[in-house]
């Protein structure tokens, strides 16, 4: 048999949740991202408001394993 994984769980639990709730997802995930600041604040590459930084990068990683492209 070929068992989904729990990663592939915790994926569809994830959508599930999104949809079912109307969550703003690019907010949502940018705003527990946000939560890093203070361990990245004299970090230029964690944010810049000028320039795609590493917050942005990580948001987009995670739309896109969440199946959800910005």
């Amino acid at each position: 048999m070929n068992y989904p994984s729990t990663s592939r769980i915790l994926l569809d639990l994830t959508n599930a949740l999104i949809d079912r709730y109307e969550v703003d997802i690019d907010d949502f995930i940018y705003e527990v991202i946000a939560e890093y600041d203070k361990d990245f604040e004299d970090d230029s590459d964690w944010f810049d408001e000028e320039d795609t930084d590493m917050k942005d990068s990580l948001r987009d990683q995670v739309m896109n394993l969440l199946g959800k492209n910005i």
